[in-house]
């Protein structure tokens, strides 16, 4: 057997026993190397690749298959307290971040973030759309919050940051100190969900939304613009702001994207951001923010995607095709390190 090392999730690392070469910008080389299990796991979402075995695993003897089972190490990813309720980060610098993640500290990433109600399955829609069903965030039965404080996990297979965060409208000691939180972790997004299982969408939401993107165009822009331009990372200040995508779950209620009677006058098309005039759902969104009287115009894109589930459990696939196809679209911000978004958050503290 190759004594050749696996260079995904795996730590220690795995013995290889297939290469990708469509895997290789995942790590910054013409071809990867994988292990069975990240293997199996990578290529979940990555079925149209093509694998060539170092060894055919198939073809080993048995007594040789055993081997290498009983050596390969469980590659579950982990999620890390990067920030407590308090405002204080929890890590001692980028790389013991970087090594607590499993990735490399230079690695340009996404960062892509949650928001919701308490209760509401924000890290359970993580765990689903990112890890496969995996608890790499904490969820809760309980009466209490699941989750309290800024909790990160990196997945490899999107290249994406993901922060979990507390609920809103949720029990808090400080509910200043927890919104303050919440709008820094949205500052430094290049995509943002909303998860919701309100049958109907709430005004509470778009007042979340709305009040956020008057403090990011009064706060955050400037301070944002600054880190960017001192490592040399060209963005216009129109795609400083974050992509919105507003996750609805309904029980009964049809969502907004299965409804098809929603109309919107050339006026008040004009007024939104970058939705799509076919795209019914995201018109209405617009809709209904002006008539609240403000539309937010912090972020670059505002998205709907919604999924009816009765009373099965949820089907996340919709959902993780939307997350993935605005994570790896033109126009998400350019990709940054870990030390820039650790120093973005320094900043904005």
């Amino acid at each position: 057997m190759s004594q050749i090392l696996c260079q995904f999730w795996c730590k220690p690392h795995n013995q290889a026993v297939v290469t990708c070469s469509d895997c290789g910008e995942f790590v910054f080389d013409d071809i990867a190397f994988l292990c069975k299990l990240c293997s199996e796991r990578q290529h979940l979402k990555h079925k149209d690749h093509k694998l060539k075995s170092i060894q055919r695993y198939k073809d080993m003897s048995k007594s040789v298959r055993k081997t290498l089972d009983e050596e390969i190490q469980p590659c579950p990813s982990k999620s890390v307290l990067l920030v407590d309720d308090c405002e204080v980060l929890c890590v001692k610098d980028v790389a013991a971040l970087a090594e607590a993640l499993g990735m490399a500290a230079d690695r340009p990433v996404n960062v892509l973030s949650i928001f919701g109600n308490t209760g509401d399955g924000k890290s359970h829609t993580l765990n689903h759309v990112f890890f496969d069903g995996q608890e790499v965030f904490l969820t809760s039965s309980s009466q209490k919050p699941g989750t309290i404080g800024m909790w990160v996990a990196y997945d490899a297979a999107s290249n994406t940051l993901i922060i979990d965060t507390e609920g809103l409208l949720g029990i808090s000691g400080n509910l200043n100190r927890r919104t303050r939180l919440l709008l820094k972790i949205l500052a430094l997004s290049d995509v943002a969900l909303y998860r919701t299982r309100a049958e109907r969408l709430h005004n509470d939401m778009f007042g979340f939304l709305v009040d956020a993107s008057t403090v990011f165009c009064q706060h955050f822009s400037a301070e944002l613009q600054g880190v960017l331009d001192k490592h040399g990372i060209e963005a216009p200040i129109s795609k400083l702001g974050p992509k919105v995508i507003i996750v609805h779950e309904t029980q009964f209620t049809d969502t907004l994207d299965c409804t098809t009677d929603m109309t919107l006058t050339d006026d008040q098309k004009s007024l939104g951001n970058e939705t799509s005039s076919n795209n019914q759902a995201d018109d209405e969104i617009t809709s209904r923010f002006l008539v609240l009287g403000e539309y937010p115009k912090a972020y670059s894109k505002i998205r709907y995607v919604g999924t009816k589930s009765g009373k099965q459990p949820t089907d996340f696939t919709k959902i993780r095709e939307t997350v993935l196809e605005e994570l790896n679209g033109s126009s998400v911000r350019n990709r940054k390190s870990l030390s820039v978004i650790m120093e973005t958050l320094q900043v904005l503290n």
